[in-house]
């Protein structure tokens, strides 16, 4: 029988995926249920982790792409615009994003080069009269004519998988996905 030297169980536990060593560690800690369900003098020893809290925009930063300078908006209040929208989706699905989280092809997610991010944006088809608000999350696009490259899943509800002229302007936030009823013209009934 081999003798187990220090070098030898070194070389073996290099071997351990960093993954499984992750999985190992979070086995160990249970779940938020479990810690829930803890006495009150043990949750109060349980360490208290923050929700991510979303970025605020960072304005007036200014990057270069293509040898061409992009200066960030200080506010988007106000902001409109009208151009050539492309979008993208499967080939940069899970990608980070300008923002740092992953970009999801079928999020109401947005590109803009000077727009800052988390800003919220109405984006109007005028052929079809269809809208949809996104979030800006990514910088693009870099092609000229191009306002803005939309998710795959914000092209689709536009109707503009084969790209199309658009128009933008900047709102307060995601907004109802459906309009309550008095609004789109039909009564209310009270109850």
């Amino acid at each position: 029988m081999k003798a187990w030297t220090l070098p030898r169980v070194v070389r073996r536990v290099k071997r351990i995926p960093a993954w499984a060593a992750l999985a190992c560690a979070a086995a160990c800690a249970g779940t938020e249920e479990q810690a829930l369900q803890a006495p009150p003098s043990e949750r109060a020893k349980a360490p208290v982790i923050p929700a991510p809290a979303q970025a605020p925009p960072a304005g007036g930063k200014s990057y270069v792409v293509k040898g061409k300078r992009y200066t960030v908006l200080q506010s988007a209040e106000g902001f409109s615009q009208r151009g050539r929208a492309n979008w993208y989706g499967r080939r940069f699905h899970g990608r980070r994003t300008a923002n740092g989280e992953r970009f999801d092809q079928n999020a109401l997610t947005a590109a803009h080069t000077t727009l800052p991010m988390n800003t919220w944006v109405e984006v109007r088809n005028p052929d079809s009269g269809k809208t949809v608000r996104v979030r800006i999350n990514d910088r693009g696009p870099f092609t000229e004519g191009c306002v803005i490259d939309l998710s795959r899943g914000a092209a689709a509800r536009l109707g503009m998988l084969g790209g199309g002229e658009v128009e933008l302007r900047a709102v307060s936030g995601p907004g109802p996905e459906k309009p309550p009823a008095a609004k789109a013209g039909k009564a209310q009934l009270k109850p």
